[in-house]
């Protein structure tokens, strides 16, 4: 399985609102002030039985497991992870990539995906008798020649003619060059942000038989060197000066390279760009350097559950199906392999890129501000070029000629021992194509859709009901299409277990086929399909518009599926018709005859040995279940959902729409202040969307949160959290269904509680949540103990987190507090009593302040009948400024040289080969010029820091620099993960770049100075074309306490009142050697699995070289605390607002 996230350096982005999905912000808030990142909702802990198209996710619906093991879902899964690693800009920044990431995953993986239906509309059919391939059974190839031969000269599609949402305002056009190339341009006057992405159809189901990797390995090589271009790196380089950033996956039949840059600097980087497709260099030293890329983004990923339960699931599918292979390969298969067997790497390379990078096999989405003419004449100019063969899509050799899965396979358990304390049942069925109109047919239909809307359900009478509460067997349900590819889908579910469910899965199986012989019987209801097409429709007119960069990734991706242009934006994502008979059929295929069943369990029996992952598994036959699962006995407790009581109709826009796409956004509005309330109001008088936000942060005692805040609090707050999730999930999943969402989260400063979606029944929802909430007490103590049970396997998954995460946790307790291990958590937890959870439940609200914010379609009258349901359905007494909660900054202290203050720990993963450092130089000054001397500087060391460690030293495949905020401080941040080296090796290379930085610093033109300002500056200026990112915005300002509503644009003109001289400044005086404010703290994590080839660097000595003591709690009584921020240290008012 190939999915490779190549990290290429990126440019932080906006200063503090980007595309926040509201209902996560603030889990994700608590966790950017040191509550526990670790456990705060993810993909795995926020399952969610099915996903419907939601206020935030408009034009997308159906089911979805967030722990899909697909590529692309790894893929994303991974991106977000990473993501974090770059040192984002700010914490809401860093909030908004991984919901960006959440939400493309869960678009790519739903039922609804358009690659569910890979490749089908465009093949020319041509039948063909069965045939017999290797021995295996034969399939009747019904998929045809695959053939997309080039037009041989331009095709222009009819400008108006692609569908697209109601509200998007961009315009479109397609094009097939005439090498076959096909083309998506997009242009937006107002984008101040421009975006490529080129999908090439083949990954790693083509790769040769004798080299896995090579579609993941030749991704790789793209990016260093073509012959314009020949320096390494040279996109990337172009891209960091110009507010840009790039990436590339690799997935079983596509690879993506994609791009986002300014918008006046699309063509250079396009030109740039086009050339990995015309001219790539693939020189040899190259070729030899970047095997230990791939190494080391392999080792990453040997200790991570997904890959490795993947790898392993893979072995029961049809070895003669590329569904099999190894997708990303290491340096065994390509290198070490390879010349065993007498293969000439490089010469396999360029056969590889030969056969089947093709124009005609390519599809191209350019995203940017300029005409639609200028943009064709852009592509058609560089683009035309690429070489074209007119050969036939990669799947012609596969599908319809083998099955992915021999008739045996279903008759075995596979039962996984996980890395991380994980226990589920996994029950999946194959659903192959019947031939390319049956593909088709389902793009359209997409049928699975109607099913996994009752098996997924979450309300009363469903599966997971009575599985979760009357039994307390699972914690979580989901079911999805988990693998999509050209010639099948495959359908499943997945449930996580108790520890007494684990003793009961035999029951759950038979259980979940209860349900589906129940489903069969009774029939999908008419009006669950209708639901589904009525609130697709709504996401669909009131769609956001997508960021350019994720937009034209999707796009690229989803053009080889789709045959007619005009369907490319809206193929992927409608859905207006449904059909049940479709249904019912594949619905009839659910049976335990065709199941295949996986059991995952930290006792399973370590029996045999995976071998790319060395992950332990064992099986055993179905034998008798499979009868007694295919007469599984009733059960009344089960039902199909009904009606959806949640469905908005009431879509008036309540105010009038004063504001242009191009006007500067409003502040909101202070509609109530005093002793207990602080009120913020803004009516959406610029989107139009029938849809509001409404955050309420309770801000409790400092004795209580706050610097008080510690380790059983934590535990205690996630108890009860869990308990209110639970005792409001069977009311409020419909609510999350049509799109209205709600969120209990606890930040350092105390409980906050988010509402977002459809205003037409929000006050009503408002009202429920509220009591709830107010006046849930648990009571039950088996559910008590589940709780307890689910947070100590979140806890212990700590362990298993990548090492440079564990780096960032550890260093944090000593740089912010409250700041403390999953682990402190953990050994809180056990001591923990029902009783001790009631009285904290009854203590949380007695007194506190509190924030509000509520924006979007909604009166003032009706924002302030929120606030006061909230009032009364949550009372509270005043509490007084000074006794209010705040969390604290540790000020690091000056160390002139080396590593400053050193933290040194073993990795607390003892099979995990990867060290990790992270050098961070903190800032002390508030001034806002002197905090964005600190961007630019980030922005300017970014690329030269990856292209040094990552690139030409090949010390791992995570390597990142950046800034972050915390507290209104900027640090720069320096990170390396590596199996090859250690720790003393990985922080000598790191300080040696610093100071080797030295001299490019100084040789910095003035023009290349002034184009890393203006970089930061377009970012800011960018035009707000999405409600969320404004109200994520707002939020941010009023949660800090700052109340500089037009930051962004102040910022703006502090940038670019910057000289080079002030950021050389930054850089002697607080992270070269010799600096007097230097304020670095290394933390570094090092393996303890023994490697004799690792590469060993000497502890150094420095002068005042502070090792920091075991407990965080004496080096911050030392180091003391920064005030906390306020406006006039930051003078950033003194600056006016850049406007234009």
């Amino acid at each position: 399985m190939a999915s490779s996230t190549r990290r290429a350096p990126s440019v932080p982005r906006r200063g503090h609102s980007y595309a926040l999905m509201v209902t996560l912000s603030a889990a994700v808030l608590s966790s950017v002030h040191g509550f526990q990142p670790s456990l705060a909702p993810g993909p795995s802990s926020g399952l969610r039985g099915r996903l419907a198209a939601s206020a935030l996710s408009a034009g997308r619906l159906g089911p979805s497991l967030r722990e899909a093991r697909t590529p692309l879902a790894l893929h994303m899964q991974q991106r977000k992870r990473e993501s974090q690693v770059a040192g984002e800009a700010s914490k809401h920044q860093s909030a908004a990539d991984s919901n960006d990431a959440l939400q493309l995953l869960l678009s790519r993986r739903s039922a609804l995906g358009v690659a569910a239906a890979a490749s089908g509309a465009a093949l020319l059919p041509k039948r063909q008798a069965a045939a017999e391939v290797s021995g295996e059974p034969a399939v009747e190839d019904a998929f045809g020649e695959g053939i997309r031969k080039a037009p041989g000269k331009l095709v222009v599609g009819k400008d108006g003619e692609v569908e697209k949402s109601p509200e998007d305002r961009r315009s479109y056009r397609t094009l097939t060059l005439p090498n076959g190339l096909r083309v998506l341009l997009a242009s937006d006057p107002m984008t101040n942000k421009a975006s490529a992405a080129l999908d090439v159809h083949v990954g790693h189901y083509s790769d040769p038989d004798q080299i896995a990797g090579m579609a993941h390995f030749c991704e790789h090589m793209l990016f260093l060197g073509t012959q314009k271009y020949p320096e390494e790196g040279y996109l990337e380089k172009f891209l960091s000066i110009h507010g840009g950033s790039s990436n590339a996956f690799t997935s079983p039949e596509d690879t993506n390279y994609h791009f986002s840059v300014n918008q006046d600097s699309l063509e250079p980087a396009l030109d740039i760009f086009s050339q990995f497709f015309v001219s790539p260099l693939f020189t040899a030293a190259a070729t030899g350097r970047e095997l230990n890329a791939i190494e080391s983004e392999h080792s990453k990923n040997l200790q991570t559950d997904l890959w490795r339960s993947n790898q392993i699931l893979k072995l029961r599918g049809n070895q003669k199906h590329p569904y099999a292979k190894f997708g990303t390969g290491n340096k065994f298969t390509l290198e070490q392999n390879t010349k065993a067997e007498n293969i000439d790497l490089r010469s396999e390379l360029l056969a590889f890129h030969s056969k089947y990078y093709s124009a005609n096999q390519m599809a191209l989405c350019v995203l940017g501000k300029e005409s639609l003419d200028t943009l064709q004449k852009m592509v058609v100019s560089r683009f035309a070029a690429v070489r074209n063969t007119d050969r036939p899509t990669p799947e012609v050799d596969w599908q319809g000629k083998v099955a992915a899965f021999p008739p045996e396979a279903s008759g075995t358990i596979f039962k996984i021992k996980p890395v991380k304390e994980t226990r589920d049942v996994r029950l999946e069925w194959a659903l192959p194509f019947a031939d390319a109109a049956d593909r088709d047919q389902r793009l359209l239909t997409k049928p699975s859709s109607l099913f996994s809307n009752c098996v997924g359900h979450e309300g009363k009478g469903s599966l997971l009901s009575y599985l979760k509460y009357e039994k307390g067997w699972v914690n979580s349900l989901g079911c999805s299409i988990v693998e999509d590819n050209a010639d099948m889908e495959v359908w499943g579910i997945r449930a996580t277990l108790t520890r007494d469910g684990e003793k009961h899965r035999d029951e759950v199986v038979e259980i979940v086929f209860s349900y589906l012989a129940m489903l069969r019987d009774t029939g999908i209801p008419s009006y669950s399909g209708d639901e589904l097409v009525e609130l697709n429709a709504l996401g669909w007119r009131f769609q956001e518009q997508t960021r350019p960069q994720e937009f034209v990734t999707d796009a690229a991706l989803n053009m080889h599926r789709i045959g007619d242009p005009s369907k490319y934006i809206s193929a992927p994502v409608r859905f207006t018709a449904y059909d049940l008979e479709a249904s019912n059929r594949l619905l009839a295929k659910l049976t335990p005859e065709a199941c295949l069943v996986t059991y995952t369990s930290p006792d399973t029996p370590a029996e045999r040995r995976e071998k790319w992952y060395g992950a332990m598994y064992a099986t055993e036959p179905v034998g008798e279940r499979t009868a007694r699962w295919g007469k599984p006995e009733r059960i009344a407790a089960l039902q199909v959902p009904g009606p959806n009581p949640f469905i908005p109709k009431d879509l008036s826009i309540k105010g009038a729409i004063t504001e242009g796409p191009d006007d500067p956004v409003t502040p909101p509005e202070t509609v109530l202040s005093d002793q207990r309330w602080r009120v913020h109001w803004k009516g959406d008088n610029r989107y139009g969307k029938p849809k509001a936000y409404a955050f309420f942060l309770y801000t409790l005692p400092n004795t209580f949160f706050g610097e008080a805040l510690n380790p059983r609090t934590s535990a205690l707050c996630k108890i009860f959290k869990k308990s209110v999730s639970d005792a409001l999930n069977e009311y409020a999943y419909d609510a999350m269904e049509a799109g209205l969402n709600y969120d209990l989260s606890f930040t350092v400063k105390g409980p906050e509680i988010v509402f977002s979606g459809y205003n037409d029944k929000l006050p009503d929802f408002v009202r429920k949540v509220a009591q709830t909430i107010a006046t849930h007490v648990p009571s039950d103590q088996a559910k008590f103990e589940r709780y307890k049970e689910s947070i100590a396997v979140e806890a212990k998954g700590f362990v298993n987190d990548q090492p440079y995460r564990h780096a960032a946790l550890f260093a944090r307790t000593y740089q912010v507090s409250p700041s403390y291990t999953p682990l402190e958590v953990l050994d809180e937890l056990q001591g923990i009593s029902l009783g001790d959870v009631q009285k904290f439940a009854k203590s949380i609200f007695k007194k506190a302040f509190v924030e509000s914010l509520i924006q979007g379609n909604v009166e003032k009258s009706t924002a302030l009948g929120m606030v006061q349901t909230m009032n009364e359905e949550i009372p509270f007494a005043e509490l007084a400024e000074r006794d209010r909660a705040e969390p604290r900054l540790v000020k690091v202290p000056v160390v002139n040289s080396g590593y400053g203050s050193l933290l040194n720990r073993e990795e607390p993963n003892p099979a995990n080969p990867n060290s990790a450092v992270i050098v961070k130089c903190q800032s002390s000054d508030r001034d806002i010029k002197v905090q964005l001397a600190w961007e630019v500087l980030a922005s300017m060391m970014e690329q030269p820091f990856y292209n040094s460690l990552r690139t030409q030293q090949q010390l791992g495949y995570i390597v990142a620099s950046g800034t972050s905020v915390e507290e209104g401080l900027r640090s720069l941040a320096f990170t390396v993960q590596s199996s090859v080296a250690d720790t003393s090796y990985l922080t000598s290379a790191v300080l040696t770049f610093v100071e080797e930085f030295k001299k490019p610093l100084a040789d910095t033109s003035e023009q290349e100075f002034k184009a890393f300002v203006e970089g930061l500056v377009r970012q800011r200026l960018e035009r707000e074309k999405k409600l969320t990112n404004e109200v994520a915005g707002h939020w941010a300002e009023i949660q800090g306490q700052q109340f500089v509503f037009d930051r962004l644009q102040r910022e703006a003109a502090a940038l670019r009142s910057l000289s080079k001289a002030d950021v050389v400044g930054v850089f002697e005086n607080c992270v070269a050697q010799g600096g007097k404010e230097r304020r670095v703290f290394t933390s570094e994590i090092r393996s303890v699995v023994a490697d004799k080839s690792r590469a060993r660097g000497p502890l150094l000595v420095y002068p005042g070289l502070r090792v920091v003591p075991e407990k965080p709690k004496e080096f911050i009584s030392e180091a003391g605390y920064y005030e906390l921020p306020n406006l006039e240290q930051s003078k950033i008012l003194t600056y006016d607002p850049i406007v234009s």
